[in-house]
């Protein structure tokens, strides 16, 4: 109920953040109650930090140095060159995220690989108004996704083509922390899926594909 719950529940912004910092202050002042082993408080949060379901930002630099030196800041590693990470970005304003699904897959051998993408939005035909697609921008059906497909791959590595669901298409071109960023823009209306293929070459050490923490399991395939 705290969590998709209380938008049902309290569907009036001002009385729901009331309510869920009632919750968050009883919690708190029952976590320094006596009898509340501390240790078992250390290894769920370890457990959270660890699955990605806690990060913390500071703008102090010491604070955020050793937010960082635990893993916790969520900042971008450097690129070891054997590795590439897949990431979505919501440029919708919305929680169909939730209903998005995604898969996996590095082919190839030596130094030509390909890499795939898909992502299906998996939306009911009506959701709730807090769900739906809220980019003023637009005028699209609320269960219509829009987000951005970004993969960061080793420096070594180039894009010789990008075709998506089979047809060569334009993407945006990067570098971040050492790292070769390609970025594509994506619209999912419900019930669709769309396959994103990126050729490459000089990827003869690329082994491993990182994929991006969802509400449901990605499965990567290498092959």
């Amino acid at each position: 109920m705290f969590t998709n719950g209380v938008y049902r529940v309290f569907p009036d912004e001002v009385r729901r953040t009331f309510f869920v910092q009632e919750v968050l202050t009883q919690v708190f002042a029952r976590l320094q109650q006596p009898g509340v082993e501390p240790a078992q408080l250390v290894h769920q949060l370890q457990r959270m930090v660890v699955d990605r379901d806690v990060m913390a930002w500071s703008d102090r630099p010491d604070v955020e140095a050793a937010l960082d030196r635990l893993d916790m800041s969520g900042s971008l590693p450097r690129p070891d060159g054997s590795t590439a990470r897949v990431s979505l970005l919501n440029t919708d304003a919305s929680k169909l995220d939730y209903y998005l699904r995604a898969s996996i897959s590095l082919t190839g051998a030596g130094p030509r690989r390909a890499l795939e993408v898909t992502l299906r939005n998996t939306a009911p035909a009506v959701v709730p108004a807090y769900v739906g697609n809220h980019d003023p921008r637009t005028d699209l059906p609320a269960t219509t996704h829009d987000v951005v497909l970004q993969v960061h791959l080793p420096p070594d590595a180039t894009v010789d083509q990008v075709l998506r669901d089979g047809s060569p298409t334009g993407v945006a071109n990067g570098t971040e922390s050492g790292w070769h960023v390609v970025r594509l823009s994506v619209r999912l209306p419900r019930g669709t899926s769309t396959t994103v293929r990126l050729d490459l070459s000089g990827a003869a050490g690329l082994t491993e594909v990182l994929a991006p923490v969802m509400t449901s399991p990605v499965p990567v395939t290498l092959r």
